[in-house]
């Protein structure tokens, strides 16, 4: 009963994605314009943001590779540079935990590096354990400044689902659905080319009836 209002609903909410996302964007541009602008006039130095809080320097994120998170990691044993970067995810805060966790998550790490890792590190082809990060830690120290209350476990299960989706981001639904129509399609044609098998087969047994 629920199956076709949800389908009729993916094209609205894919929409509604799409342009928060282009929203999000325009409001980093608009914070990098007004930063520069303040810099200019003397009012911030390189380091700082709008706020004149210290910043983690521009490229920082996303990470794109697994060496360049290894890189991160230990720059992030750093007190100071810690601070910066729970200060800096700190802006992606929501009122929905959830939709927070998913933000910072797709702000850091890009589908490359993320289709490396999993929550704990099991399972196939090898992936490393997110859970034993350093930045796992800060992201939900970050989810704590908006979330006084957040428990660890319900962090931990927004991160697992996260993880769990990164192969559909990467345009892993739309392979799986392009391999299924193939297999679909080959066992339609194998049909196809036994009908006149099936049909020779028939009328041999009938003349020798």
């Amino acid at each position: 009963m629920d199956k076709a209002p949800t389908s009729a609903l993916m094209p609205v909410l894919r929409k509604i994605f799409h342009e928060l996302e282009a929203i999000k964007s325009e409001q980093r541009l608009l914070r990098k314009a007004v930063s520069k602008l303040r810099l200019g006039r003397g009012q911030l130095r390189e380091d700082q943001n709008d706020d004149g809080v210290e910043v983690v320097p521009e490229g920082t994120f996303p990470i794109q590779s697994k060496e360049g998170l290894l890189i991160f990691e230990r720059k992030l044993k750093e007190t100071t540079f810690k601070d910066q970067v729970v200060k800096y995810l700190s802006v992606f805060g929501n009122n929905d935990m959830g939709l927070e966790t998913r933000r910072i998550l797709g702000e850091v790490l890009g589908n490359e590096v993320a289709a490396g890792y999993n929550l704990s590190g099991t399972g196939m082809k090898g992936k490393g354990c997110f859970r034993d990060l350093t930045l796992y830690r800060a992201i939900f120290e970050v989810i704590l400044i908006h979330h006084k209350e957040a428990k660890e476990d319900d962090y931990r299960c927004y991160v697992k689902k996260w993880f769990n989706g990164v192969g559909d981001r990467q345009g892993g639904r739309k392979k799986r659905g392009e391999e299924k129509r193939r297999r679909v399609q080959l066992v339609q044609e194998g049909e196809r080319n036994d009908e006149p098998e099936r049909d020779v087969n028939e009328s041999s047994m009938e003349e020798s009836g």
